[in-house]
């Protein structure tokens, strides 16, 4: 993985010899090392631990685990980071981030889910997801491990799942580190929707070609039987290997059989592209800008990485960068604050001073410091800049963006608005991403708890009828009455509900109401990225960006995404999101409209005052001199 970070042990540490040493120790070399390598297949398929080659019968795919693993990097201790153990009760949740969103277009669903158990998510098991499903719904956007490999659960309790078949997924190292302009993640995503797993590390490297389906052979399918056929839907997965990928090395000199070597082009640090696979922003809308017109991050445009800030040590806890951010042991200077501001003292130390990779020190000049008690960094600084009406949002996880087998409509769920002004855990104003849940539920005790979506299928039938499933269609009042009235069939199970658009619906009579509720709150998380350069900033334009009678800052609406059509969507104004007084608010604003003229008074009114001044010091000293000129001795 992180090469020579990677290779540090906690045998070496306690001066294990290099005899029985099993993984290599750093030296302190800053050159990056060669990854020139036997490349392995899982030992327990296999039967042996030999490399593999192009010539092998069959040609197995390789295996991230057993080949990084093999004589360099710690894997066990790999698989606890950030990236890989979101399924891990023992890992704290840290700060919400994003989501995974459970989409149906028929049901009308849309559930923000994560196995960290964020306050406003759902966990995967609440919603009918297994590992299993997980992994087939999501994982095209993971680097696998996680539900892939380590947390599976008891395979027994999941008759739908196919391990046995498809294999675990392996973290692909490569995701992230390869340097290789061939890597494909697109390769990765579209060969676990076809339950290749074992395969997908090999298709998105590009060492080789990966064809056939897993999805489709029998449960009793051996991955060491060759594969027949010519058409890749009807026989089961295979690998060809680019030969030109091999050479044989003779390691020991005994061996008659060939030694295959492959060469992985590793950075040790993660290029940007690798990290936008996963984390990019496309921004809709009619006044959203072209990809051409985009500039980016400022950082990224300085010539910063994603990993410069984004850092983590051997256990790939990576820093996420916000403050009092715990996991990871994260410096205090890999924050916005941190790394431009420290601690503003050289006697803290180098690791908490400001200036950190070159940031420049703001001077905020003219800024009251109350700002910066009320508002964090990235009010003024991330995403866009706000507007009347908040824009609509899609990001590679949520929209499978940059797989290339998906379509890719605007309109498509879920629907995800930004900039949305709120308060964070620590009180200050700040910009997020929020969506508005959707789904079908059971309420008890005022309680909703969400149904999965082929529950909801299988009880609402022909209501849910459309003559276009992949294109979203909102549910009508009478699709809704009619889902209701067959849950509610099944009364031991709790009063049906469908909360969407900010409110809950019920049946109350046979009449349709609805009726804001805690379940139906949107769910948000922070904006980080894309991060404007000061003169793009909020504020940029003078105090009026946020002191005015229509500010977007407190002043914007937004409309909830509703999944029905049945009355005009419920509309929030900003400030509602903030707590704060709108009249307190407009006074506030007005007095800035007035300000010019008590500039010009008060300037007046200062040069009066000075005149007065100057003339009564005039006289006094006038005064004064004839004073003297009477006490003066004569002569």
């Amino acid at each position: 993985m992180a090469l020579v970070a990677l290779a540090a042990t906690l045998l070496a540490a306690a001066g294990t010899s290099d005899a029985a040493q099993k993984f290599l120790v750093p030296d302190g070399n800053r050159s990056a090392a060669v990854h020139r390598i036997p490349m392995l297949a899982d030992p327990v398929l296999k039967g042996d631990d030999k490399p593999i080659g192009p010539e092998d019968t069959p040609v197995l795919p390789y295996s991230p685990r057993a080949t990084c693993s093999a004589r360099c990097h710690d894997y066990a201790i790999v698989e606890g980071g950030w990236h890989f153990s979101a399924p891990d009760p023992k890992v704290a949740p840290g700060r919400p981030g994003e989501p995974y969103f459970l989409t149906d277009l028929k049901t009308g669903t849309q559930i923000p889910v994560s196995p960290r158990g964020w306050p406003g998510t759902y966990k995967p098991s609440a919603v009918g997801l297994t590992p299993w499903k997980f992994m087939l719904a999501f994982g095209g956007h993971t680097p696998g491990g996680g539900y892939g490999e380590k947390f599976i659960g008891d395979m027994q309790a999941d008759p739908a799942a196919r391990w046995q078949v498809s294999g675990k997924i392996e973290i692909d190292c490569q995701g992230c580190h390869s340097g290789d302009p061939m890597q494909d993640q697109s390769n990765w995503a579209s060969n676990l929707e076809r339950e290749n797993f074992m395969w997908a590390a090999t298709a998105s490297s590009a060492i080789g070609m990966v064809r056939g389906n897993a999805k489709t052979v029998p449960e009793t399918w051996d991955p060491m039987t060759p594969a027949t056929g010519d058409n890749p839907k009807e026989f089961p997965p295979s690998v060809v290997y680019d030969k030109w990928r091999f050479n044989a090395a003779n390691l020991t000199g005994k061996e008659p059989a060939k030694n295959w070597e492959v060469f992985f082009n590793v950075n040790w640090k993660p290029s940007n592209e690798r990290c936008f696979f996963c984390h990019t922003n496309h921004p809709l809308g009619k006044d959203a800008p072209k990809k051409f017109q985009e500039n980016g991050d400022v950082h990224l445009a300085a010539g910063l990485n994603c990993a410069d800030c984004h850092r983590h040590d051997l256990d790939h806890n990576m820093a996420r960068g916000y403050e009092g951010e715990t996991i990871g042991g994260t410096p205090a200077t890999l924050t916005c604050r941190g790394c431009h501001l420290g601690e503003q003292s050289a006697a803290a130390g180098p690791d908490t001073m400001g200036g950190r990779l070159g940031a420049p020190v703001p001077a905020h000049k003219g800024i009251p410091t109350v700002h910066f008690k009320k508002l964090a960094c990235t009010t003024c600084h991330s995403g866009p800049m706000p507007d009347k009406t908040v824009m609509h949002v899609q990001t590679s996880r949520a929209h499978n963006l940059g797989v290339k087998a998906k379509e890719h409509r605007d309109d498509a769920p879920p629907f995800i608005q930004w900039p949305v002004f709120m308060r964070d855990e620590s009180g200050r104003i700040a910009p997020n991403k929020v969506a508005w849940p959707a789904f079908w539920g059971r309420m008890k005790d005022d309680k909703v708890t969400p149904m999965a979506p082929e529950a909801v299928q299988e009880v609402g039938g022909d209501a849910l009828a459309t003559d276009e499933l992949r294109k979203w269609k909102p549910l009508s009042e009478d699709q809704i009455k009619k889902i209701l009235t067959a849950l509610a069939a099944k009364k031991d199970a709790g009063e049906p509900v469908f909360v969407t658009g900010g409110k809950l619906y019920r049946l109350a009579g046979g009449a349709l109401t609805s009726a804001e509720h805690a379940a139906a709150a949107p769910y948000a998380w922070p904006v980080a990225h894309d991060v404007r350069a000061k003169t793009q900033s909020l504020g940029a334009g003078g105090c009026t960006d946020c002191h005015s009678t229509d500010s977007p800052i407190a002043f914007g609406q937004v409309a909830a995404d509703s999944m029905a059509e049945t009355q005009a969507p419920l509309t929030k104004v900003m400030y509602e999101f903030q707590g704060r007084n709108p009249l307190e608010l407009k006074a506030w604003a007005m007095s800035y409209m007035f300000r010019p003229m008590f500039k010009v008074v008060g300037f007046a009114t200062a040069a009066l005052l000075a005149a007065v001044l100057a003339l009564y010091l005039f006289l006094g000293l006038a005064a004064f001199l004839r004073w003297a000129s009477k006490k003066a001795p004569q002569g």
